[in-house]
């Protein structure tokens, strides 16, 4: 409500529900850039493979402990690179959970940070940092960036 205050132009939509194959066009078939704050594999996948399938970019963060990550895809025909390139896991991994681990509030502050920022940079097209895993370390108080590459083996590629 209070971004729509300070520009009526835009149309911002929320999913107060969980995404499904059945439900997932209906929420996101008309966007011009998805957000991605969902915290299970299952959700993460499918709203990676809805985006790379319609060539929507797509922003993916996540939070757990003093850690967080941003990485900003174009999914544009041209050249193809997505959450799967990085993570080809077709199960949800093994890895510790927020309900286990926690999540420290500054963590997810800076994290929300970067990504507000990273997509403002997107719709004013500064697309320096697009494409790039930004790592944050909210205890050592560092960002790493880490250009990534395009996988060939990808089940995405040439779809």
């Amino acid at each position: 409500k209070k971004l729509s205050c300070i520009n009526s132009e835009n149309n911002i939509n929320t999913v107060p529900e969980t995404l499904s194959k059945d439900n997932i066009f209906q929420h996101l078939s008309h966007s011009s850039l998805v957000i991605d704050t969902t915290d299970n594999w299952e959700s993460m996948t499918l709203i990676n493979n809805y985006c790379v399938k319609n060539s929507i970019p797509l922003l993916s963060s996540s939070v757990i402990g003093y850690d967080g990550q941003v990485i900003l895809f174009k999914n544009n025909n041209k050249r193809h690179l997505c959450l799967n390139c990085i993570y080809p896991n077709q199960n949800e991994p093994n890895l510790p959970r927020c309900e286990t681990v926690g999540v420290l509030g500054t963590a997810a502050g800076l994290t929300g940070l970067i990504a507000a920022q990273l997509i403002i940079n997107f719709f004013t097209k500064n697309h320096e940092n697009v494409e790039k895993l930004i790592m944050i370390n909210a205890k050592l108080m560092k960002i790493d960036y880490i250009n990534i590459k395009e996988n060939d083996n990808c089940i995405y590629n040439n779809n």
